[in-house]
C-alpha cells in the first residue's frame, strides 16, 4: 500500500531477489543431482551402489544444509523485527491513552497545532506498525517456497540414503558369500536369498526409491471394510518407519518405502541372530557402520554440536543410538535440547554414518521447527 508519511519499504522485494537465487540453487543444482542419483538406482539397481555413490549423497546432503543455513539468516529477520514492533505498538498505545485538553478562548489548554502535531505522530506510527507488519507477513511468505523445495531434496536424500544401506547389505553378503564365509544354504534359511540366487535386497531398493501418490484413511477403509480408526491405528504404528505403511501430515498414506525399510531391519535381526559364526558378523559391521561418536568433553567445544535457531534460542545438538535397531547396521538420530535441559527436536532414524548428515537433519528441523 502507498503510505503518506514514510517511503515504500524495500525489504521484502531485495529479500525475494536473494532467497530466488538460493531457489534456484536448490531447484536447479541439488534436487536435479538428487534425482540423477535416483534415477541411476532406479535403472540399475544396487549395481549402481558404490563408494562414489555414497560420496555423492554426501555431498549434497551437506550442499542443502549450506542452502538451509543462508535462508536461516532470513528467517531470523521477522523475529528480529517484531521487537521494534512492539515497541511502537506501546507508543502508539501510550499516546492514545495521554489526556490533551484543547484550548478553548479564554479557558486553558494546549493549542490546537500541538494536538494536530500529536494527531501526525499517531499516523506516522501507525504507517510504521503497518509497513513492519507487512513486511513481516512478506519474509515469512517468500521463506515457504524454497523451505518446501529443501523439504523435498531432504526426502530424496533420506529415501536413496536407506536404498544405498540396502545395497550395501548385499554387497557385503555377497562378498562373504564368495569368500565361503558364508553359505548359499544359509542365506536361503534366513529368506535373504532366493532359490534363484536374487538378494531380496534387489527388489527392496525400488520400493524404497518409488514413492507412489498417497491413499487417505478414506480409501483405505473403504478396501479393507475397516473403520477410519482402526486405519488409523494400524498404519500409524509405523510412522517412524519401522514398520506398516506409515502416516503422512497431509493426512494420506504412501505406498510401502517404510514397509520396505521394515523388511531390511528385519533382515538385519535376522543376521544378527543366526548361527553364522560372530567374526562374520563382525566384519559386516564394520563394513556397514563405520561411525564415530564423538566424546562428551570434545563435543562440548565443537560448534557443530550447537546452533542456533531462527528465534535466537541456542541448542545444544546430541547424536543417539535407535535402542531398538540391529547392531550390526545400527540407525541413530540427532536431539536438539535447549537451554533449560529440555530436548525440543528429534531427528528422523538414519542408517547414516556420518555426523555431519545426522547433525545437519536435526538442523533443519530446528529452522523450519519440525518436531
Amino acid at each position: 500500500m502507498p503510505y503518506v508519511n514514510i517511503p515504500e519499504s524495500q525489504l521484502s522485494g531485495a529479500i525475494a531477489k536473494l532467497v530466488g537465487k538460493i531457489e534456484g540453487e536448490v531447484s536447479g543444482k541439488v534436487l536435479a543431482k538428487a534425482n540423477e542419483i535416483q534415477n541411476s538406482l532406479r535403472q540399475k539397481g544396487c549395481s549402481a551402489a558404490s563408494g562414489r555413490t555414497r560420496n555423492q549423497l554426501n555431498k549434497l546432503s551437506s550442499a542443502s544444509s549450506v542452502v538451509d543455513g543462508r535462508l536461516n539468516r532470513f528467517k531470523r529477520l521477522p523475529n528480529t523485527l517484531k521487537g521494534p514492533l512492539s515497541a511502537l505498538k506501546v507508543a502508539l498505545k501510550i499516546i492514545l491513552s495521554l489526556p490533551i485538553p484543547q484550548s478553548v478562548p479564554p479557558g486553558f489548554g494546549l493549542p490546537i497545532n500541538i494536538t494536530t502535531k500529536y494527531a501526525d505522530i499517531m499516523h506516522l506510527l501507525k504507517e510504521f506498525i503497518k509497513q513492519i507488519g507487512d513486511d513481516v507477513k512478506s519474509i515469512e511468505y517468500i521463506l515457504k517456497t524454497p523451505a518446501g523445495q529443501l523439504q523435498s531434496v531432504k526426502n530424496i536424500l533420506s529415501r536413496v540414503d536407506t536404498a544405498l544401506k540396502s545395497c550395501e547389505i548385499q554387497q557385503g553378503l555377497q562378498s562373504k558369500l564368495d569368500s565361503g564365509e558364508i553359505t548359499r544354504q544359509q542365506l536361503i534359511d534366513l529368506g535373504l536369498l532366493t532359490d534363484d540366487d536374487d538378494f531380496i535386497f534387489s527388489r527392496l531398493t525400488p520400493q524404497l526409491i518409488d514413492v507412489k501418490p498417497g491413499r487417505s484413511v478414506t480409501d483405505i477403509s473403504n478396501e479393507t471394510g475397516l473403520t477410519n480408526q482402526q486405519v488409523v491405528d494400524r498404519l500409524t504404528a509405523g510412522k517412524d518407519g519401522t514398520a506398516g505403511t506409515g502416516g503422512g501430515v497431509d493426512g494420506t498414506f504412501g505406498n510401502d518405502a517404510s514397509g520396505a525399510t521394515s523388511q531390511i531391519l528385519q533382515a538385519l535381526q535376522k543376521l544378527e541372530g543366526s548361527s553364522i559364526d560372530q567374526k562374520t558378523k563382525d566384519d559386516l559391521k564394520s563394513f556397514l557402520d563405520s561411525f564415530t561418536n564423538t566424546q562428551e568433553n570434545t563435543r562440548s567445544r565443537d560448534s557443530r554440536f550447537f546452533h542456533t535457531g531462527p528465534d535466537g534460542t541456542v541448542y545444544e545438538l546430541k547424536i543417539n543410538l535407535d535402542p531398538q535397531s540391529p547392531k550390526i547396521a545400527p540407525r541413530r538420530f540427532a536431539v536438539a535440547i535447549n537451554p533449560e535441559g529440555v530436548e525440543v527436536f528429534k531427528g528422523q532414524k538414519s542408517f547414516s554414518s556420518s555426523i555431519d548428515i545426522l547433525l545437519d537433519e536435526i538442523k533443519f528441523r530446528i529452522d523450519n521447527q519440525l518436531s
